[in-house]
């Protein structure tokens, strides 16, 4: 199955984004996308109906979990997820500065080893730091990145097995990255507490 990932470069205005997505879902589509997958564009709060139904998995993909923003960093969601292991699983971090994008690729890494055999990762580009767009988007199989944008590379693809491959074991769970569970906390507006650390990080 031949998969594209979006990776939106940020424009002015809502109309200039939904132009831009559904310019690159169909470029996609006519490169043979079988399954185009989209991040989350902090301008747009609804999409064209038909458009969200060209770009849903197709039935072989399997069980398809979706996690936006900092559900992709909580562990307990991630848990949840566990008792129930999709087959893909679809990150849209909206990372806000470039050492979040890395510290969610290694996130994402260590799931396809332990949370769904596929994880992809489906971000922004072109934002200024403390907003949602840095970039970062991939698609994981097993540990191994098959495919990665580079810069501000607007359009990715990948060739994967179906149906997808499964962790045989799965390794258990990654722990959050520091920066990422400080993320999380600062948006929950509380202070997260580090007993490793000397003093707490605010």
């Amino acid at each position: 199955m031949r998969i594209a990932v979006v990776q939106h470069r940020l424009r002015a205005t809502p109309s200039e984004d939904m132009s831009a997505l559904v310019g690159a879902a169909s470029r996609a589509t006519s490169a043979g996308a079988e399954w185009v997958v989209l991040p989350t564009v902090p301008s747009l709060e609804t999409s064209p109906e038909p458009f969200l139904e060209a770009c849903e998995a197709p039935g072989q993909v399997g069980d398809v979990l979706q996690l936006d923003g900092d559900e992709c960093a909580d562990a307990d969601r991630l848990a949840k997820a566990r008792q129930t292991p999709p087959d893909v699983a679809v990150l849209r971090p909206q990372s806000e500065n470039d050492l979040q994008s890395e510290s969610f690729l290694e996130v994402a890494i260590a799931l396809s080893d332990s949370l769904a055999g596929m994880v992809i990762i489906a971000e922004c580009v072109g934002a200024e730091p403390g907003n949602p767009g840095h970039g970062g988007s991939a698609v994981i199989v097993l540990g191994e990145v098959v495919a990665e944008a580079l810069g501000d590379e607007e359009l990715i693809f990948a060739e994967v097995t179906v149906p997808i491959p499964q962790p045989e074991p799965p390794e258990p769970l990654p722990s959050i990255p520091l920066l990422l569970r400080q993320r999380v906390a600062f948006h929950a507006g509380r202070k997260l507490e580090v007993p490793e650390y000397p003093s707490d990080i605010g």
